[in-house]
């Protein structure tokens, strides 16, 4: 419907519709609710992430998977702690128990001073 104005004011004539209705609000409603909308989708797919990883973690526990990666890094550590190894022999640097290196400094301090500026570190075998 075409606008027909009084001339008197601004206001329409009784029955008759703006060309510009006033969509203001809606617009900013429908905005509003967008934004809600993407928080809550956000939130529930950092829960949903959540439970999946719980569950995920529970099967690994009851099956065992990584238990054996573990054992192995474990039984690494404890060989490199409590074996003789020779990690330089031109440089005559040894790996010794690490047991036998703490009662060694115990007894003599001094021997910390002997320690190079660099250590080398353990060639595979």
């Amino acid at each position: 419907m075409a606008t027909q104005h009084n001339e008197s004011s601004n206001e329409l004539a009784v029955g008759v519709e703006s060309d510009h209705p006033p969509n203001k609000r809606l617009f900013v409603l429908i905005g509003i609710l967008a934004v809600v909308l993407v928080f809550v989708a956000i939130g529930v797919a950092g829960a949903l992430k959540f439970v999946v990883r719980g569950k995920q973690l529970e099967q690994n526990a009851e099956t065992g998977f990584g238990q054996n990666l573990l054992n192995d890094v474990r039984a690494m550590d404890a060989k490199h702690l409590n074996d003789y190894d020779v990690i330089d022999a031109a440089n005559r640097v040894y790996q010794i128990p690490i047991d036998r290196a703490l009662d060694k400094l115990l007894k003599n301090p001094g021997l910390l001073g002997a320690v190079p500026n660099r250590i080398p570190t353990p060639t595979s075998k």
